[in-house]
């Protein structure tokens, strides 16, 4: 099949849970023996990567937003943000569902399908489903979730977090979906809350899309984090609200009881969430690094200490594969099998005392360590022959060719290109 994979945002290198998501999932399909070609819907700062990865000819940018409109649309949606929080009117939580889609994109797409002539799309984010109805029906369409954006705000306010960077009313979301024909969710208990959705929010004639769970495919080539027995233990992630909430915990809460007991013991941070941590005499801060396993050679083992999000935490995956162990909350957990969990520490929420007692018991005992992250390389391969398998599965659909919720009539002959 000739494949696009639409991005919103730069993903190579790969730093970042979601960036490693899309760079992974669209490997997947060219190991699978698909035609693929990357369309970035931003500005990458340079396309030397994409290029070495994908090849000049199959990586694709749209031409850049002049700087007087670009201006002038995010003033527009900073402004009406802004009011809602001022004036605290009832949806200023929300932000509408084609908030970030330009719609300047759209005939830049469709000239893409006429010259290309794809057989299916993916788009990464809800977000960018307005991409979709740039094709034909008779392409198939598929949104890569990443993430379950209804009443995402909710569960953060309810942790203190007054803002979450992208939060849906319902029904908006599943209009979102209803404009593809496959909707990819990265774990089993969010395709359920999808067709629950779906379900409980009909849209008269338009078909429903299917829903399968593809999570996050490793790449089997890496080698497993030798475990040089330092005093250490890992804490990776992005600047995002759930990982800045849970390292300042670690670092007040949790490492005074550590070093209490072990003063040699040292955090090692890597990935932006570095940026938003004073310096500490026992935090190591790497940085943004460019390969996690360099993170993974530093700490031998993975501390999760997260207490709200959604989707799944890619660096438990991460950790998976490179034979890592980890002490994790249950929220750190979210979306991971639990016949997938045997590698992993479970500790309460919001409970300093039992991360710091789990640590002190792990970071001496070289053993257990070596058997926890054995268990972990142990289960790579099945986990990637589901999700590939799943992949598959998706892309073996049928368009539905049906009328969607907000889809052109007809295309493309009514259709400018």
């Amino acid at each position: 099949m000739k494949i696009a994979v639409l991005s919103p945002v730069p993903f190579l290198p790969a730093t970042q849970g979601n960036t490693v998501r899309i760079d992974a999932l669209t490997r997947a399909l060219r190991t699978q023996g698909h035609e693929v070609w990357v369309v970035l819907l931003c500005d990458p700062p340079d396309l030397a990567p994409y290029h070495a990865a994908y090849g000049a000819d199959r990586v694709i940018t749209l031409p850049a937003e002049a700087r007087v409109p670009r201006f002038l649309r995010r003033l527009n949606l900073w402004l009406r943000r802004r009011a809602g929080q001022v004036l605290h009117l009832p949806g200023r939580h929300y932000r509408r569902l084609d908030d970030l889609y330009q719609s300047r994109w759209t005939p830049h797409l469709r000239r893409l399908q006429v010259r290309i002539g794809f057989d299916a799309v993916c788009t990464t984010y809800v977000h960018t489903s307005a991409a979709l109805d740039a094709f034909p029906d008779d392409v198939l369409k598929l949104i890569d979730t990443h993430d379950a954006f209804a009443e995402a705000h909710v569960a953060y306010r309810a942790r203190g977090v007054k803002w979450f960077f992208y939060s849906l009313r319902t029904a908006d979301e599943c209009r979102g979906f209803r404009r593809a024909d496959v909707i990819l969710a990265i774990q089993a208990e969010e395709a359920a809350r999808f067709r629950h959705q779906l379900d409980t929010h009909p849209a008269g004639r338009a078909a429903d899309p299917a829903v399968a769970v593809v999570s996050h495919i490793h790449d089997e080539s890496t080698v497993p984090a030798a475990d040089h027995t330092p005093c250490r233990a890992l804490f990776l992630g992005s600047r995002n609200a759930a990982n800045l909430r849970g390292a300042q915990v670690f670092v007040t809460q949790v490492l005074p009881l550590i070093t209490a007991r072990l003063p040699e013991f040292r955090l090692v941070m890597a990935g932006d969430v570095c940026t938003a941590i004073p310096d500490h005499p026992h935090v190591i801060k790497l940085g943004r690094v460019d390969n996690v396993a360099d993170a993974f050679a530093a700490a031998p083992i993975l501390v999760n200490p997260v207490a709200m999000g959604t989707g799944i935490n890619i660096k438990m995956l991460d950790a998976m594969a490179a034979g890592v162990p980890a002490v994790s909350t249950p929220m750190g957990l979210r979306g991971l099998p639990q016949t997938c969990r045997d590698f992993v520490i479970e500790v309460p929420d919001d409970d300093p005392q039992a991360f710091a007692d789990a640590l002190v018991a792990l970071v001496p005992d070289t053993a257990r360590r070596r058997a926890l992250g054995a268990r972990a390389r142990a289960q790579v391969a099945s986990w990637n022959a589901a999700q590939t398998g799943a992949l598959a599965r998706s892309l073996a659909q049928t368009p539905r060719c049906a009328a969607r919720s907000d889809a052109p009539a007809v295309w493309p002959a009514q259709i400018p290109v």
